[in-house]
């Protein structure tokens, strides 16, 4: 079977590694800039370049943006919202995530660690894209999480 990826973004290229990965023919479409870096260096996996099981998934609890004269406006969610979250792939406890707890907590950043973090990113993109969605859109940000309408267009 030969399968064609339309969008060469982060979900579209680890699709295509993981649909290659399994002996699938896998074909990306591809522009631009994008498509420039893949005929000149191929799929680049951080995994391929930083060695198999050196990567500790996280999410980070921060948001905020920088705006056109580079001043940064950013702050740690409230952990009660978002801690800073991550796991080891496997799901187990190691040196790694003991290590990198201490970090966080020495650092005053809120953090949790998780058993399943691809599961955890699934539950957390089907509630938080609905109301951050709401909130960029809305006319009264106070108002935001009771713009409801506004909620309803992403769900």
């Amino acid at each position: 079977m030969r399968i064609l990826i339309y969008g060469a973004g982060v979900i579209g290229s680890l699709y295509a590694a993981l649909f290659a990965e399994a002996g699938y023919d896998t074909s990306i479409y591809a522009r631009g800039k994008r498509l420039e870096a893949l005929r000149n260096n191929g799929l680049l996996l951080w995994e391929d370049i930083v060695g198999k099981g050196k990567i500790l998934p996280a999410f980070p609890g921060a948001g905020g943006s920088i705006n056109e004269d580079g001043i940064l406006d950013a702050a740690l969610t409230p952990r009660m919202i978002q801690p800073t979250t991550f796991a080891e792939i496997s799901g187990n406890s190691s040196e790694r995530t003991k290590q990198f707890s201490k970090i966080l907590r020495h650092a005053h950043i809120p953090y949790q660690k998780v058993m399943d973090m691809h599961m955890w990113q699934l539950c957390h993109l089907a509630m938080v894209v609905p109301i951050a969605d709401a909130y960029y859109e809305a006319n009264c940000l106070e108002r935001a999480g009771k713009e409801w309408k506004k909620i309803r267009l992403w769900l």
